[in-house]
């Protein structure tokens, strides 16, 4: 939260929950307040129809977000990197894991989608428990392929129903960022004290052009050398690249004199949309 905002939680009782309360904790940091609430120690509701409306109440002035995450007996694991290009396909694999509850679901039922962190598109998915898309044996709750997503913060959402009857739905609640770039540097080499050479890094802008097709993405740069060998003449602190466009920068490393044998240097080019 951003501005002068307070973050609160009502129980079904009325309650506002407060610092120090059984089963309570709240944490206050730089521009984000965390609650974490025990159920069953603040809220003892009726065994036999757990269903009950919390509320999240923010006063005041500002720009906020809002997460909300619980921890249940049903729970959506995945497999898969969390970082990755966009509109290029990545192998993704997930799967449920149940507590002592037993909670089983039923593979035939359940469907997957990314929702946008920022803007709130959702976009469904397939994945596959078939035992042909790198997701293990057919119909053993492990789900597989291949996902295609645009630029942007994604959080993963399975919903379907248990072999019970009764529907669930789950967030992974670790977000996927999809990057609308693509970067690479020239070969690695040995050398010798006294060498230099040139290494070359590009940095594409992925995404497809629009409607808008002068639309341009903004980037901010930053360069690293481990051994501090290395240096990038005059590098900007941030590009705009139109879709397909690329930029190329060269960074000089020059071994000094006195460097010892099986010293890495490692040169990065650090790029942030």
């Amino acid at each position: 939260m951003e501005g002068t905002t307070t973050l609160k939680i009502r129980d079904p009782n009325g309650n506002i929950l407060q610092a120090g309360d059984p089963g309570v904790e709240i944490r206050e940091q730089e521009k984000c307040t965390s609650i974490y609430v025990d159920v069953a120690k603040v809220y003892q509701g009726d065994p036999n129809n757990p269903t009950a409306t919390w509320e999240i109440i923010v006063e005041g002035q500002g720009e906020i977000s809002i997460r909300a995450v619980a921890e249940t007996g049903l729970h959506l694991e995945y497999e898969g990197p969390h970082s990755f290009r966009a509109n290029s396909g990545v192998p993704m694999r997930v799967g449920f894991v149940a507590d002592s509850t037993g909670a089983r679901i039923d593979s035939s039922s359940v469907k997957f989608r990314l929702n946008n962190a920022l803007n709130g598109q959702k976009a469904a998915i397939e994945l596959f428990d078939d035992g042909q898309h790198g997701d293990g044996e057919a119909g053993d709750g492990l789900f597989g392929g291949r996902v295609t997503a645009s630029r942007g913060i994604w959080y993963l959402e399975a919903t379907g129903s248990l072999l019970s009857g009764a529907t669930f739905s789950r967030l992974y609640d670790v977000p996927l960022r999809v990057r609308g770039f693509s970067g690479n540097k020239s070969n690695s080499g040995q050398q010798f004290p006294g060498d230099a050479r040139q290494v070359q890094f590009a940095v594409t802008n992925d995404q497809e052009a629009g409607l808008n097709k002068a639309a341009a993405q903004l980037y901010e740069l930053g360069f690293d050398s481990s051994l501090g060998w290395a240096t990038i003449a005059n590098l900007p602190e941030t590009i705009s690249l139109a879709p397909g466009e690329t930029r190329i920068f060269n960074a000089l490393v020059t071994v000094p004199q006195d460097a010892e044998p099986g010293q890495i240097e490692e040169t990065s080019l650090v790029v942030l949309e």
